[in-house]
Parts: C-alpha cells; sequence; structure tokens
C-alpha cells in the first residue's frame, strides 16, 4: 500500500517556502545574530572588514572560497543557510524547494533534501551563462560529491585537471581537493550535486 503525504497548502506558507534568498543578507543575519562585528569577522576569515560589508549588501561577487571562509568563520556550512525547518517533513514538494541565491556567481541552489541532518546533501543548481564559481578552487568537509549534468554544459577542475562535462554526464570526487567549475556555454545549465555527508 502506498502512503499518501498530504500536501501542506495555504497561501503563506507556499509564499514564504518558494522565495529565493541572496546569500549576503543571509550571511548578516547570521553575523548580527551571534554578536560580532564586521571588524571581528574580518580578523575570523582573513577578509577585509570593507569586502565583507559589500558582500553582505550584495555589492560584490565573492567567490565559493571566500564565501567558504566566512562561514566556516561563523562555525556553519553553506549548507545551513537553507535554513530547514525544525520538523521536516520527508517529502520536499517541487515548488516548496528552499532556494539561495549567489549574486555574482550567476547561480541558484535549490535543496532537494528535507534538511542538513542526514547523510546526504542534494541540490538542484542553475548555472546561468558563463556564470562561474570563482577564480580560486574551493575545498570543504565531506568525503565525496557526484555531479550530474541535466542540461547544458559544465566545466570542472578537481585538483588541477580538467574535465569538460555535457548534458548526461557525471562526475564523482574527493571534497577535499581543491576544485572550480564554470558554464561555457551562452544559455543556462542545470545539474545536480550530491555531498556526503552534508559539508558544503
Amino acid at each position: 500500500m502506498i502512503e499518501r503525504v498530504p500536501r501542506v497548502d495555504g497561501p503563506r506558507r507556499r509564499l514564504q517556502e518558494t522565495q529565493s534568498h541572496d546569500v549576503g543578507p543571509l550571511l548578516r543575519g547570521v553575523r548580527e545574530g551571534r554578536g560580532l562585528s564586521l571588524s571581528q569577522l574580518s580578523r575570523m576569515c582573513g577578509l577585509t572588514r570593507s569586502f565583507l560589508s559589500q558582500v553582505e549588501s550584495n555589492q560584490a561577487s565573492p567567490s565559493v572560497a571566500s564565501l567558504q571562509k566566512i562561514v566556516s568563520a561563523l562555525d556553519m556550512t553553506l549548507g545551513d543557510l537553507f535554513q530547514p525547518p525544525s520538523e521536516p517533513n520527508p517529502v520536499v514538494r517541487k515548488a516548496e524547494r528552499r532556494r539561495i541565491h549567489y549574486p555574482g556567481l550567476e547561480l541558484e541552489d535549490e535543496l532537494l533534501v528535507p534538511g542538513m541532518r542526514g547523510k546526504l546533501q542534494v541540490m538542484h543548481s542553475r548555472v546561468e551563462p558563463h556564470g562561474s564559481s570563482g577564480d580560486e578552487p574551493y575545498v570543504h568537509d565531506a568525503d565525496e560529491e557526484c555531479v550530474i549534468v541535466l542540461t547544458g554544459a559544465l566545466e570542472m577542475d578537481v585538483d588541477g585537471i580538467e574535465y569538460c562535462l555535457d548534458e548526461g554526464d557525471t562526475i564523482t570526487f574527493c571534497s577535499r581537493l581543491p576544485h572550480s567549475w564554470r558554464n561555457p556555454l551562452d544559455r543556462t545549465t542545470e545539474c545536480i550535486w550530491v555531498i556526503t555527508p552534508p559539508g558544503f
């Protein structure tokens, strides 16, 4: 017998769940919530106060590597910014995916799992034309990740080796190896990232 999971309807809840949040204001909220000044965070992550201020106001375009430094100083991961509910529903409806937009990277991530407490972090990414992770490779504290290109193409650099992925291609690698990526096309690339354990 198939168990039917009831939908949680209501315009107010649906509006909240479908909003796409910019990463800058989310970072500012975390910093202020922990009682840290920009100067203190600057000393903790090794980035200038003026740059952090521009990131928080979406006036600067940080690389993924810079974002990793910021969230690490805040003792969190980028995935923590998705703010999962305290009692997650095991079903994630397409219209209710939590989204984060990274200005400057031309990237939007959607979380496909209910939260970050499980053994998998699964995200759907839309990388706009020529969007990239930035010039500096990054690492994160996970064991392994797999990228599946759904549409478009993705150029991956993993530990200095370049891979060109087309639609339907996949790549699996250790998350602790320096890696970066870019969309070489004039159209949007969509891909799925599977990371275990959650560490991005």
